[in-house]
């Protein structure tokens, strides 16, 4: 039975990766190395640490890695301060309508959870999530399933009385691995096969997700009467 709701916040809830994704082009182009659309996907929805490893791994012969993600940190505060970030479409509709079926909300991102509580309570959003889980308490990352793990434990849940929101490969993967339902909403990177095996629905905003929450309700109420469930 369906009872919450978990929706990482960069991508899915608010647009903070096309702030990162419009200003790696201006990293590149600072520190003279190429910025395709595969590299900025490739260093998605990850921490600090993860994106400085794998930016290791692009750049093998760099020895100025926390120079250049210092930089762009910079440049995206920056970017926030100055023009602030957007709720994702359909946000708002789709809290509202959680909280009229009495669905519980939880945040599970890889942002630290100072950073998640600033940028949430810049648009109000914070008093309609029972818990925030940040990349902060877990010791393992996106696309481990320890965030998600964690989450339903605080929550008193089982995996699959609840259900994933999230925009990126490794956010989709971890909720998997957790053996949870997955919706995409996929934000700067498109979904390759992979990742649309990987869940439940595909849709191209939080408003559409409803339609996919409510069906799940729907198969929850008809298992109940045809079991007999109270």
């Amino acid at each position: 039975m369906l009872k919450a709701i978990i929706l990482d916040m960069d991508g899915t809830m608010l647009d903070t990766e096309r702030a990162s994704a419009l200003e790696w082009p201006k990293v590149g182009e600072a520190f003279g190395f190429e910025v395709s659309s595969s590299f900025i996907n490739y260093l998605m929805g990850l921490t600090g640490i993860q994106r400085m490893e794998r930016l290791r791994e692009k750049l093998p012969d760099r020895n100025d890695i926390e120079e250049i993600v210092a930089y762009l940190y910079q440049n995206v505060r920056e970017r926030i301060k100055n023009e602030g970030v957007a709720a994702k479409p359909g946000l708002s509709e789709l809290i509202a309508y959680c909280e009229s079926r009495s669905l519980i909300l939880a945040v599970a991102s890889s942002s630290p959870v100072h950073r998640i509580e600033e940028l949430m309570g810049s648009h109000g959003l914070l008093h309609h999530f029972a818990l925030i889980i940040g990349g902060d308490m877990v010791t393992r990352h996106k696309p481990d399933r320890e965030i998600y793990d964690l989450t339903a434990a605080r929550l008193n849940l089982t995996h699959d009385e609840v259900m994933v929101i999230e925009d990126s490969r490794v956010g989709v993967a971890a909720a998997y691995a957790a053996d949870m339902k997955v919706i995409l909403v996929p934000d700067v990177e498109a979904p390759d096969e992979l990742m649309l095996s990987q869940c439940e629905a595909c849709v191209s905003s939080l408003k559409e997700a409803i339609s996919v929450i409510e069906g799940q309700l729907s198969r929850d109420r008809l298992w109940s009467v045809n079991n007999d469930v109270t």
